[in-house]
């Protein structure tokens, strides 16, 4: 099963690495202060240090664009973003948003969904999908086109 990536686990993931951080300047330098390392370290200790700083660094840009992704989907829907369902294949919004897509709004209805391949119609040509409609405006938007073609069908 997918790991829904939570606000819980980024936290805890950042707890970990700052625990990290602090043990390890311990061990370098005998203090618990991770900037001594830069100071007084080794080559070594301030390569592990820095690549614990970049680490923590990317995971807490990850936990800050989750958190105002989660908030701005919210105020935009008027309902907490973990309710919300995808129209297109049906899974709620935010929990497969790592394996379908980051959600967006539809253009013309402003609902939220994935926007990715397993919400869509696979037969669609590739191409930007942050301006296109949801499933459900993409068949209204569809059906004049399709009269047409029942006709020579027939």
């Amino acid at each position: 099963m997918y790991a829904q990536a939570t606000p819980k686990r980024f936290l805890g993931c950042l707890t970990a690495m700052a625990v990290l951080a602090l043990l390890l300047s311990f061990a370098f330098v005998r203090s618990f202060n991770p900037w001594r390392v830069y100071t007084s370290g080794g080559l070594g200790a301030k390569i592990v240090m820095t690549v614990i700083a970049l680490y923590f660094a990317f995971v807490l840009m990850q936990f800050l664009s989750l958190s105002m992704t989660r908030i701005f989907i919210a105020k935009a829907a008027n309902r907490p973003a973990d309710d919300l369902v995808c129209p297109g294949c049906g899974k709620p919004l935010m929990a497969f948003a790592g394996v379908y897509r980051m959600p967006t709004p539809c253009p013309l209805c402003r609902t939220w969904w994935h926007g990715g391949p397993a919400c869509y119609d696979k037969s669609r040509p590739p191409g930007p999908r942050f301006l296109s409609p949801c499933p459900s405006c993409h068949e209204e938007e569809e059906a004049p086109e399709r009269e047409l073609y029942r006709d020579l069908e027939a």
